[in-house]
């Protein structure tokens, strides 16, 4: 009888224990805490040079208008952010919210949980060059105070070049040398560093000078004080000239000056500048950084940057 009572119960546990460790499991499980976090979903777009929270698919990549995530959370409010690519390997990056760097490669999602401390507005980024539109992969982060209505109509006060990235654009239709340099200088994303038409006063997160230097002083830069001189400089350019065998036939005063100027340049496009000073050495890595242009700009291509650049000096100021 005791044995028989003794296999009862032996069964109950059993049965209990098959029953009640998948109940525990389900009710405790760590998707369950995820029900009382907001979960975001962006997905990178090389294409397009965005981040979007629209739905991606091999459907819809080639002829969707995304739209750019724009996110808006309250503070202390607990967020699972899901990253994925639709084509390259990018990397997600809010340097200000010490979110990231995280590396997105396509075909994987990578969860990202944080909790923002801090209102303010701030900017993501993606840190990997991922092609012609990279520079674009930038968008507004906005934390409320917890109190204040969330809406998604919230205006920003972070200023975003608009994205004119053109990447089955042909800039050879173009004539003058100088709209040529232009669209260069757009089509590659300088602007979205270096501010439109050179002007600069792009935030760069714990960068030691806090901006990205401004391009409209190249003129300057170059040892070009005339506007006389600027003219003949871009002629030479536009006509396709070698400017490094006028040495013994100088266009210009000083242009023995110029030309160790223009080697200097051209030689830090072709290289980048991928190493910054931080402000906060134990601070986040500043997001924009020159990369290297050697495999991507012919020189003539760079001529043209470097003509747009120049006319863009402002002369009646000087």
């Amino acid at each position: 009888m005791r044995k028989y009572i003794a296999e009862i119960s032996a069964a109950v546990l059993v049965i209990s224990v098959l029953i009640l460790v998948p109940i525990l499991v389900i009710a405790n499980g760590p998707w369950q805490n995820q029900r009382e976090l907001r979960v975001i979903h962006l997905t990178g777009v090389q294409e397009y040079g965005i981040w979007t929270g629209d739905e991606v698919t091999g459907l819809n990549y080639w002829n969707t208008n995304f739209n750019k995530a724009h996110i808006i959370l309250n503070e202390n409010e607990e967020v699972i952010l899901k990253l994925s690519s639709a084509d390259v390997t990018h990397t997600f990056y809010v340097p200000e919210l010490n979110l990231g760097p995280v590396i997105v490669e396509a075909g994987h999602t990578v969860e990202l949980s944080f909790k923002p401390e801090k209102t303010g507005e701030y900017i993501y980024y993606c840190t990997t060059v991922c092609g012609e539109c990279h520079f674009y992969m930038q968008g507004e982060l906005i934390v409320l105070a917890a109190d204040e209505e969330k809406s998604e109509s919230f205006t920003s006060e972070i200023q975003h070049v608009e994205n004119i990235c053109r990447l089955h654009d042909t800039h050879f239709t173009l004539a003058a040398i100088i709209d040529q340099g232009k669209y260069i200088y757009e089509q590659k994303g300088c602007i979205t560093c270096h501010g439109s038409g050179g002007k600069g006063g792009v935030f760069n997160p714990n960068y030691v000078n806090k901006f990205v230097p401004q391009l409209n002083d190249i003129a300057e830069k170059l040892k070009i004080y005339w506007e006389e001189d600027a003219e003949i400089i871009i002629q030479l350019m536009e006509s396709s000239v070698n400017l490094r065998e006028l040495g013994d036939n100088p266009p210009i005063d000083n242009y023995n000056r110029f030309l160790a100027q223009y080697e200097s340049i051209i030689n830090k496009i072709h290289d980048g500048a991928p190493d910054l000073q931080r402000l906060n050495p134990e601070g986040p890595i500043p997001p924009l950084y020159m990369p290297s242009w050697k495999m991507h700009l012919s020189e003539k291509e760079i001529n043209a940057v470097l003509a747009y650049l120049i006319n863009e000096f402002p002369w009646d100021d000087y």
